[in-house]
């Protein structure tokens, strides 16, 4: 299991950056993917829960603004509860905890003191690009300084809604209510359903073998829609290169 946070300010590309690290493991290492965002374009269990997320094994889970639900909703002794159970659980299960955070000392410092990583977001000024300085544990100090990751967001902005809000978790412990799998091609499209996470994954790996070509068009719009020149001359060249570097 790896704990890996994202942290930043408002607008600085934690949501962003965490849909993109999703993404990232989706298509590189073929995990499933969890979240208590929804998502686009991308196969995922919905976690509209906490007892949901006890349900979670061999993937990646992305936990948006997990910190300001628990500070809200939960009681200190559901908290205790749900720290213990991360800390206990879910190194057996294979999973990869993905949450953000504005700043480390909103996370219960159990929390805190297992997280493996730790990334800082960085918009440029026109907010077309992202650069995400990585380091070990939750400090952001130069003797834990790992790398550094850079992304073109015009298409990452594209994956989920960039102006929705998170919507309320249930902060019911009940293990019993099942995780729902979606796809969802695009904001404007139907959600679909599914029983299986492989069922909505092969959906989507179909999807995108017939469809890339429209998601590569609404890409190449959200970057007319920043406003900046293209560094290639057919921004579709630029997107597949991007993506065959991923």
């Amino acid at each position: 299991m790896v704990l890996f946070a994202v942290f930043g300010d408002l607008g600085s590309g934690k949501t962003s950056t965490g849909v993109y690290l999703v993404y990232k493991n989706w298509v590189e290492k073929e995990m499933k993917v969890f979240s208590n965002l929804p998502l686009f374009y991308i196969p995922y269990g919905h976690i509209t829960s906490l007892g949901q997320m006890y349900q979670v094994r061999d993937g990646v889970l992305l936990l948006d603004e997990m910190w300001t639900f628990c500070d809200a909703r939960l009681s200190t002794k559901q908290i205790n509860r749900f720290v213990a159970d991360i800390a206990r659980r879910s190194r057996k299960r294979h999973v990869t905890y993905m949450y953000t955070a504005q700043l480390p000392d909103q996370v219960d410092k159990r929390i805190r003191k297992i997280t493996d990583f730790s990334a800082w977001p960085f918009f440029n000024s026109t907010e077309t690009m992202c650069k995400v300085m990585v380091f070990r544990a939750c400090k952001k100090k130069p003797a834990l300084f790992l790398k550094v990751l850079r992304y073109y967001t015009y298409n990452v902005f594209l994956l989920y809604d960039t102006d929705g809000d998170i919507l309320d978790m249930d902060p019911s412990m009940d293990e019993s209510r099942l995780i729902k799998f979606y796809f969802q091609p695009g904001d404007k499209a139907e959600r679909l359903e599914f029983k299986t996470w492989e069922d909505a994954n092969d959906y989507a790996v179909k999807w995108w073998t017939e469809h890339s070509n429209d998601f590569y068009a609404r890409a190449a719009k959200m970057l007319k829609f920043l406003m900046i020149k293209p560094q290639l001359k057919n921004p579709y060249a630029r997107f597949k290169d991007y993506e065959d570097k991923l």
